[in-house]
């Protein structure tokens, strides 16, 4: 990394209830095509990231038609895996294609799976724009997710579809297990907002699910009603939620996208039913673009982090076109008492801050300048030792905002 490259930082301050908190981004890593076709509309929807076997890691791009890659690492995925989740027939549900969101691995074969269906056909009417009624549906794997068997729908909305397109129905998800009280969850759009299901089977199978409804769990998934949760009515209305579980702050996180493209809301919980008032985490500041999808991915998985956390997403330069860019970031959460940080290999700043970075070498002498009182924003910055093609023992000197530090370097 250019040390003089621009860098765009982010920092969000909000106050709930009796304490404080704030969250720092790094830089933005823009992710390269694994060799998949959908890969200029992507991201379009969650994104299942985990452990293949002890050396790879496979990954879920959801598109109309889903595909799934294996490597060494979320940002180095270099071969696909298998031939992923098609759309169905012109008559079936899913005609109008079937995003792979959620997948779960139940033994070293057996993977479950959620998938966003959407059905374009609306007959008499060509529906070139393909304005979709949606749906959930599950499908399963028993060869590790090369290829896929479709089970059905589990979740469809109460209303009847219209004979000419018309947007509706219930998707744009992701589904949680909830270990601890063996029950599976899905989070999905609803007219007023985000709502909820749940499913007790172990295998979360069609005709188990229950719909959030006035309070209880009472409303059918199929063809049930369903209520918007209150953190996510009104102006806070949107979409496509991933959700993680932190065990560094030992709560859920949930981000999802607004449909006013306002950008990005984060909201937490102890027990993925109650849900805090939601934070604008990332403003999209553009007035003809926007930023979806967005998704959390921890070290190994999208399903909990034990320390880092990364938050990928969706930036779109023109409304108006389909292809957007993959963003992918590191999101670091600091509390109301955390103070600017150095350490040897980079810095984390949690305000505004005038730094002075410089190398010296053992004798005393100014080998090579990174800052000089330089004012930079909140977030987190490398040092590019990378780049410093020197060897023997130097003195890296720090100085944020008149406090000074130095560490010996040995190269």
């Amino acid at each position: 990394m250019k040390i003089w490259r621009l860098i765009i930082l982010c920092f969000l301050f909000v106050s709930s209830g009796s304490y404080s908190q704030s969250f720092v981004f790094g830089e933005k890593k823009y992710i390269s095509n694994p060799g998949i076709s959908i890969f200029p509309y992507f991201p379009d929807g969650h994104i299942s990231y985990g452990k293949l076997d002890e050396n790879r890691f496979y990954k879920i791009w959801a598109g109309s038609t889903s595909y799934i890659t294996v490597g060494n690492s979320y940002f180095n995925q270099d071969s696909i895996w298998g031939q992923g989740l098609k759309r169905g027939d012109s008559a079936d549900f899913d005609n109008g294609g079937a995003w792979l969101y959620s997948v779960f691995i139940l033994d070293s074969n057996y993977w479950l799976g959620f998938y966003h269906a959407e059905d374009h056909l609306f007959p008499g009417f060509a529906n070139r724009e393909q304005i979709a009624w949606k749906s959930i549906a599950q499908c399963v794997s028993f060869d590790r997710g090369r290829t896929w068997e479709k089970r059905g729908q589990i979740i469809t909305t109460d209303q009847i579809k219209p004979n000419k397109p018309t947007w509706g129905g219930h998707a744009d998800f992701t589904v949680v297990r909830d270990s601890q009280n063996k029950r599976w969850i899905a989070y999905f759009v609803v007219p007023e907002g985000l709502g909820m299901a749940i499913s007790e089977d172990s295998f979360a199978r069609a005709g188990t699910w229950k719909k959030h409804y006035n309070g209880s769990f009472t409303e059918p998934g199929i063809g049930g009603m369903a209520s918007a949760l209150n953190f996510s009515k009104d102006f806070r209305r949107g979409g496509n939620p991933s959700i993680i579980y932190s065990k560094k702050r030992n709560k859920w996180i949930m981000v999802y996208h607004d449909w006013n493209l306002r950008g990005i809301y984060l909201t937490t919980s102890m027990d993925l039913m109650n849900w805090d008032f939601p934070i604008l985490l990332v403003e999209n500041n553009s007035s003809i673009g926007k930023i979806w999808y967005p998704n959390l991915v921890g070290e190994n998985s999208d399903m909990h982090s034990d320390s880092i956390l990364w938050l990928s997403y969706a930036e779109f330069p023109n409304n108006a076109k389909p292809e957007r860019k993959y963003i992918t970031r590191k999101l670091i959460y600091v509390d109301e008492n955390s103070k600017n940080q150095v350490f040897v290999n980079r810095m984390l700043l949690v305000d505004s801050s005038i730094v002075t970075i410089k190398i010296y070498s053992s004798n005393g002498l100014l080998t090579e300048t990174w800052y000089d009182k330089i004012h930079l924003g909140p977030g987190e910055y490398d040092f590019p030792w990378k780049e410093f093609k020197r060897t023997g023992v130097f003195i890296l000197s720090t100085e944020i905002n008149q406090e000074k530090k130095t560490f010996k370097v040995v190269r």
